[in-house]
């Protein structure tokens, strides 16, 4: 992947002299998001995700080699539950990345929806849904670059914000920036320092174990069981007695919390948040295929029945989370001429959101502790209960606000 140099011209709002920029998405303390086009021959046009770190930040090391990491691991992948992307490059010192984009939304304010209307989505969604995201973790867990060699990426990120549903029902995991990979990339962050969604890793991450497979077994398991039950196991009243409570404590069974589940899926979930790495399931494939047993449809029958849901919910949720809909995405795409100088206007009018975008909508389900990017210096959660340093890191934490916002 090359990292040319490119003209910008922001008269006509092209990146990288090719991609129409027709509406910004976030921006956050790394840069901005926008939902930009192609444009080819005869009206051809094709929707893009573009990412444009501040240029400032190419000279700041750590910021910098994750950007371009995430785009070297994104390069070497081919999934269909793997978010692609499509081009790399520098403009007016800044790096910008361009992704796939997918016509829906995370399942973060689906989630919220759901919850607001007080109806919990169907078991064999949430079991179809998590299957997709442990195919591609075992793709990524199993990497093979063509070389031969394996080369483990370990995603670390998993949550509701980084899991994409497109209108058209089909699953997409995206935003590899913390990943880790063996054999290649190396570690996204020093040693002893951890980085990731509080409220979704592995209790043996945040004791400075690094992350592996396993860690991302566990946060998908903790994933599944939002989705079932709308409850995050472990949160408190702060960041240090959450900490205590993941490293320390059995989480309810999901049954606990909604009824009519299906026997034996209790312990399916309680395996794979078991404590020590190794109790859990082997691989996320294996973790995979004990789930299927508890799905009671064919993927076929389940994938038509989603599309349906999908598609009622998500021309609902904006009105009534009061978030920006797939219309208003569609209507700037159509736009035949955006002007470059409304498009920043109106991402500065819309402020910062989430990365549940597109509107930006979470919910705090039962209490729920904010988590973001935090780094903790030191290895012990005990030390960090007891006063050691601990801290969110604010330029990651505002990144995470804008990525991915596909």
């Amino acid at each position: 992947m090359t990292r040319a140099s490119f003209t910008s011209n922001h008269e006509t709002g092209l990146l990288l002299g090719r991609y129409r920029i027709v509406k910004q998405l976030a921006e956050g303390g790394m840069g901005k998001v926008y939902l930009a086009r192609t444009e080819g021959a005869e009206g051809f046009t094709k929707p893009v995700v573009v990412k444009r770190m501040k240029p400032e930040l190419r000279r700041i090391d750590d910021g910098a080699r994750l950007f371009t990491r995430e785009a070297k691991i994104l390069s070497k992948m081919q999934h269909p539950n793997v978010l692609n992307i499509i081009d790399f490059g520098v403009e007016e010192g800044a790096y910008v990345m361009v992704l796939d984009y997918v016509h829906g939304f995370s399942l973060q304010p689906w989630l919220d929806y759901r919850y607001k209307t007080q109806r919990h989505l169907p078991v064999n969604f949430c079991l179809y849904i998590v299957r997709r995201v442990l195919s591609a973790l075992h793709y990524a867990h199993h990497f093979d670059a063509g070389d031969g060699k394996e080369n483990a990426i370990v995603h670390r990120d998993i949550s509701p914000d980084n899991v994409l549903v497109s209108r058209d029902g089909h699953v997409h995991l995206l935003d590899f920036g913390i990943a880790s990979m063996s054999g290649g990339e190396g570690q996204s962050t020093k040693s002893g320092t951890f980085r990731g969604k509080l409220s979704y890793s592995a209790p043996e991450t945040l004791e400075g174990v690094p992350a592996s497979p396993l860690s991302d077994q566990y946060s998908v398991a903790i994933l599944l069981r939002e989705l079932l039950t709308f409850d995050v196991p472990f949160l408190a009243e702060s960041m240090a007695v959450s900490v205590q409570k993941m490293v320390n404590d059995v989480p309810l069974l999901a049954s606990e919390y909604r009824e009519g589940l299906p026997e034996g899926l209790d312990a399916a979930i309680a395996r794979a948040l078991e404590k020590k790495p190794q109790a859990r399931f082997a691989s996320a494939l294996d973790f995979s295929r004990e789930l299927r047993q508890f799905q009671t449809e064919e993927d076929e029958d389940v994938f038509r029945a989603l599309i349906k849901e999908v598609r009622e919910d998500f021309d609902a949720l904006p009105s009534l989370l009061e978030i920006e809909g797939l219309k208003e995405r569609q209507a700037a795409l159509d736009d035949s001429n955006p002007s470059f100088s409304e498009v920043e206007s109106q991402g500065a009018a819309s402020g910062r959101v989430s990365q549940s975008q597109p509107g930006g909508s979470q919910l705090r389900r039962k209490g729920e502790l904010a988590a973001g990017a935090v780094t903790f210096t030191g290895r012990s959660p005990e030390g960090q209960a007891g006063g050691a340093a601990a801290e969110a890191s604010s330029a990651q934490e505002d990144w995470n606000q804008g990525r991915g916002l596909v």
